[in-house]
């Protein structure tokens, strides 16, 4: 006994430490969880503020907590940020590197609107890199994604993206419905800033199409929507677009106006492309007028033009690299999302083939009672059968050894011959009744087994009056008197 005490003591013991080690583990994966959630928050805010570079390496220092932890909704959050930041940077492999993963997370999960997200964040950072089919590709699935969850907040803006990859491709008429839904949606929410985006993207189709009238009106609508916003990017690409449209229906002036705006906006906020666009615009305007100014607007562009194509060599590289980890990507989640159908329909069959089995045993189980019940109603009914042909036989063979010994007796008694031969026939039948009887009791015995039974309890008394006057008859010829 006492060394079951010290044992149970011992255990006990144990049990305490591992609570109190876990305890301390548990507070300690709080405090990481609290400290990568606040950082997280930091990163959100420094992108909002368009601290892009700052939300990168804040989220890079969250990203290895939050791995260490493997919280995957986190981790989805940390993925997704970093995406757009890098993407606002122009880091397209970094960008396509974190949206993929933010899409791995997503695919596993099953959230479809979070899903949604991903693929149009993939789509726009392939629409930069003018991979335009791999941007569909995405853009369509991307939809997709909003329409089987019918919840995403973000509906309006995938649906802008789709109008621009296909105003790229050509399909003008879809890229005007993709265009006209989004404003139709960014209108009931009261949105103004992305009403203008969407007139802005319905317009830059119609210049496509050679309908400049109707793209001049949308993109005059459109600057009067974004007049009090702080989004001057958007603004810029507008007036550029607009000076455009105004070029090519022999407007200069109006152009010079509006490519002057764009530049000093684009300028400010060092687009390098936009720069080197209405640069162009405007040294061709400036020709005739200004060619002093027109000299100097070409030069610089040519001062951009050299910087454009170094960067653009350099992305390139990075874009080539980055177009085949996202190929490798989108194997990796089609694996992911095959080896899960995969177990799904392993999971079900096993299901079904435990049903089955299940099914069966319970049928073997009811056959297999039925029928020890059906053998014990037969073997009752044997046992029935055998102990009344034993017992009838029994009964029958007292009588008739009773009457054989009396015609027995009777027949040496008299002297008339014809009533001899009717005791004669008495007896004759008499032994004829008892070798059937005999008989019957032999057969009773095979089916008993009584030869090789050991009898410990019965009716004596019946047993012994058979005996007795079995013998009566053998014991009056002999003068004998058996009394019982």
């Amino acid at each position: 006994m006492k060394r079951i005490y010290v044992f149970i003591i011992f255990a006990v013991l144990l049990a305490v430490c591992a609570c109190s080690g876990d305890a301390k583990k548990g507070k300690a994966k709080t405090k990481r969880k609290a400290k990568a959630d606040t950082l997280v928050n930091a990163l959100i805010s420094s992108y909002e503020a368009g601290n892009f570079i700052e939300a990168q390496n804040i989220g890079e220092k969250a990203l290895t907590v939050f791995l260490t932890e493997n919280d995957t909704a986190s981790l989805y959050e940390c993925y997704n940020n970093l995406c757009t930041s890098y993407f606002r940077t122009g880091d397209t492999k970094k960008a396509l590197e974190m949206g993929f993963k933010a899409l791995e997370i997503d695919s596993i999960r099953k959230d479809y609107e979070a899903m949604g997200s991903d693929n149009n964040n993939v789509a726009c950072i392939y629409l930069s890199m003018q991979d335009v089919e791999n941007a569909k590709i995405f853009t369509d699935k991307a939809l997709e994604m909003d329409r089987i969850s019918g919840t995403n907040r973000k509906e309006s803006a995938h649906l802008g993206i789709a109008c621009e990859v296909y105003n790229q491709l050509g399909e003008h008429t879809q890229a005007l419905e993709f265009a006209a839904m989004a404003y139709k949606m960014d209108r009931e929410k009261g949105d103004s800033l992305n009403m203008a985006r969407r007139l802005s993207q319905m317009a830059d189709v119609y210049c496509n199409m050679g309908e400049y009238g109707k793209a001049e009106r949308n993109y005059i609508e459109s600057n009067a929507l974004m007049k009090n916003t702080p989004e001057d990017l958007s603004k810029c690409i507008n007036y550029k677009q607009l000076g455009n449209v105004y070029m090519k229906t022999g407007r200069p002036n109006d152009a010079e106006i509006v490519l002057e705006k764009s530049l000093a906006m684009a300028e400010k906020k060092q687009v390098k492309y936009l720069m080197l666009q209405d640069l162009e615009k405007l040294a061709e305007l400036y020709k005739t007028k200004k060619p002093e100014v027109a000299v100097k607007y070409m030069q610089q562009a040519n001062a951009l033009k050299d910087s454009i194509y170094n960067e653009q060599t350099n992305r390139l590289k990075e874009n080539y690299a980055a177009m085949y980890k996202s190929s490798q990507k989108q194997e990796t989640i089609k694996k992911q999302e095959s080896q899960l159908e995969m177990h799904r329909m392993v999971l079900w069959g096993v299901a079904v083939v435990v049903v089955l089995l299940l099914f069966l045993c319970g049928a073997l189980f009811y056959i297999s009672r039925l029928r020890s019940q059906q053998q014990r109603i037969l073997n009752r009914m044997n046992t029935i059968r055998q102990n009344f042909f034993k017992n009838i036989t029994h009964e029958f063979r007292t009588p008739l050894t009773v009457i054989k010994g009396r015609a027995d007796k009777m027949k040496q008694e008299e002297d008339d011959k014809q009533k001899i031969s009717g005791y004669d026939a008495i007896i004759e039948q008499s032994d004829v009744m008892l070798c059937l009887v005999n008989q019957l009791i032999d057969i009773s015995k095979v089916y008993n087994n009584d030869e090789n039974k050991l009898w410990r309890s019965g009716d004596a008394v019946a047993m012994t009056q058979m005996v007795v006057e079995n013998m009566r008859t053998h014991a009056e010829k002999k003068l004998v008197t058996l009394e019982f």
